[in-house]
């Protein structure tokens, strides 16, 4: 399962960065409704396409949950596919080369491995239960940062035009170190990788944050909703970051 995962990202990351600079890819599919700036473009339909012809190849019995498409029924509930075939799209679309895609494997309802590739910094981010996360076949960890004042932090907030939205994000960026990149499969590799201590959305799927979580939790971080519970695929926004920072970041969030 592991190589049948690995192979898939890293011939998905290959279509992508060939579809990258053909203007044909820049067309939009269809619009989201969730968000006005959110869009599809014919790579994500391409790219989607792609890894499910190869799930189904492998023959696998299994149910795929895809962030265009939807649900397919392979032949069994109990082992997912959570898949985002182009994740940062926006990016993509504008041309900047921040993008990647990534697949979750859930079994009896718990992540069991996860991958991302990104063309960009040719790295491939892989994850299994209990054994670790790996950036090019090298173990990794979060980095131990004490307080959120040493810390760096990627907000990848939604805007949704509430008042509450606002003001937790000022409460949390005032006086820190904030970026953010538009693929939130990058963040998780530069969070894993220990290159920054956290990340904030005010939004959550289970395509994205599926792969991550099991990235995240297996490089040593935390991966909680705004409640401080566990993430899981019903959440509505998450914190992921290292040990240390995630409490404080919800502290900040529940003030």
């Amino acid at each position: 399962m592991k190589r049948i995962l690995i192979n898939i990202a890293k011939e998905t990351g290959k279509l992508l960065e060939e579809q990258f600079d053909l203007d044909h890819s820049r067309e939009i599919h269809k619009i989201k409704e969730k968000f006005a700036v959110d869009l599809s473009t014919k790579t994500d339909i391409l790219a989607e396409s792609f890894i499910i012809q190869k799930i189904k190849e492998s023959g696998i019995a299994c149910t795929i949950l895809s962030e265009e498409i939807g649900k397919i029924d392979l032949g069994s509930e109990e082992r997912k596919f959570y898949v985002d075939p182009l994740d940062g799209t926006m990016n993509f679309y504008n041309r900047i080369p921040i993008y990647g895609t990534m697949i979750a494997l859930e079994e009896n309802n718990e992540i069991k491995m996860g991958v991302i590739c990104i063309p960009i910094t040719k790295e491939l981010i892989f994850a299994e239960k209990n054994k670790g996360t790996f950036i090019n076949n090298k173990e990794v960890e979060v980095r131990r940062r004490n307080t959120l004042d040493e810390a760096i932090i990627d907000f990848d907030y939604a805007w949704y035009g509430d008042k509450k939205s606002v003001d937790v994000y000022l409460n949390c960026v005032a006086d820190k170190q904030t970026r953010r990149f538009g693929c939130i499969g990058f963040q998780y590799s530069l969070l894993a990788g220990g290159k920054i201590d956290g990340i904030v959305c005010n939004w959550s799927t289970p395509q994205d944050m599926s792969p991550g979580k099991i990235i995240v939790e297996e490089s040593g971080g935390k991966f909680i909703d705004f409640n401080g519970n566990q993430w899981h695929t019903k959440s509505e926004n998450a914190i992921i970051a290292s040990p240390l920072i995630a409490d404080q970041l919800l502290e900040k969030i529940r003030d």
